[in-house]
């Protein structure tokens, strides 16, 4: 009997073929495609206090950057109520300092660290995340009907420049999904001398070489699969890949992906794999400027508001640094620290 229909299976498999193609072009789309800005000058930078004073951003707006990344701690809360962090947000945006720079009409982007997304060292396990998300978005402006106000985490991609002169920058959150230490922190609680206590349980690990091989996650299955896309299908010629901690330090005091080696290893193994063309790590949180030169260049920014870099601090550093941060770690694959 002839039908002018296609079989039912044959219709079927054409329309879940076509829904694969459609859901594979908006897995590889960036975010924002800024075909017409052609990337040339980028500035970031992260801890910064809205209370405080915050001399910096007159000489980065002499700087003309095109974009600005928060790399972390854009905000430090001044409590743990609810509306504490839209309070923080708002604050920075009332800043007369901080309105002429973004009057010049620079691109903001970026993601939270662990003082904007709620509290110190929070992971996955924060009471509000999603509502720390949201507050982050309306923060730097996204539209309240992007994509990205429905996703798990703030993780996103954007493209700047067209053709073959194209810069991808990749962002990473590395709160929303992320697991416990081995160790958990007791840095998220407000009791006395909470955060030195978690920086020195974290020497400790990496001392003692404890938590060689803690299974816990930093990204979470959907991002992993997310970033893997992003890396697979990227023909940029330049890529910045921002993650609020630190990825190649080896320094055991701070937060890091050293402290979950096992995303760690699986971060590596994908810039191996995929040999992202020009790769540039940006990072945050420490209140110190780094430079780690391999496998991959890693800059991390100081802090904006305060510092270590205090007399106190730098006569306690030339003695115990070697054991705090150590040039090259076992295993000859870390980075060497600038």
């Amino acid at each position: 009997m002839c039908c002018d229909r296609p079989p039912t299976r044959l219709f079927l498999l054409s329309l879940a073929a076509y829904a694969s193609l459609l859901s594979s072009c908006a897995a590889h789309a960036p975010d924002n495609d800024f075909e017409d800005v052609k990337l040339s000058k980028l500035a970031f930078g992260s801890c910064s206090k809205p209370f405080w004073p915050q001399p910096l951003w007159g000489a980065i707006r002499e700087q003309a950057p095109q974009v600005w990344l928060w790399t972390g701690d854009a905000v430090y809360l001044g409590g743990d109520q609810p509306d504490d962090l839209k309070t923080a947000y708002r604050s920075q945006l009332e800043r007369e300092d901080y309105r002429q720079f973004l009057s010049t009409g620079v691109i903001v982007e970026g993601v939270y660290d662990d003082h904007d997304y709620g509290k110190n060292d929070a992971g996955k396990f924060l009471r509000d995340r999603e509502g720390s998300q949201q507050a982050f978005l309306d923060f730097i402006g996204v539209d309240r009907h992007s994509a990205r106000r429905r996703r798990q985490g703030l993780y996103s991609s954007h493209n700047f420049g067209n053709s073959t002169d194209v810069v991808k920058v990749i962002l990473l959150d590395t709160r929303y999904h992320r697991d416990s230490h081995f160790i958990p922190s007791i840095g998220s609680f407000k009791i006395p001398f909470s955060a030195l206590v978690a920086a020195f349980t974290r020497w400790l690990c990496g001392t003692l070489g404890l938590g060689l091989d803690h299974g816990g996650d930093i990204l979470g299955e959907e991002q992993w699969l997310w970033l893997e896309d992003e890396l697979k299908n990227s023909r940029a010629a330049v890529h910045i890949l921002v993650s609020s901690i630190q990825v190649l330090t080896s320094n055991n005091l701070v937060e890091s992906w050293k402290h979950f080696p096992r995303s760690k290893r699986k971060l590596l193994e994908l810039i191996l794999r995929y040999r992202p063309s020009n790769l540039v790590i940006l990072s945050g949180d420490v209140h110190f400027a780094e430079l780690s030169g391999r496998p991959a260049v890693e800059v991390t920014s100081s802090g904006m508001t305060h510092t270590c870099a205090t007399v106190w601090s730098e006569f306690l550093a030339r003695p115990f640094s070697p054991l705090i941060h150590p040039r090259s770690l076992s295993g000859g694959d870390e980075p060497v620290a600038g």
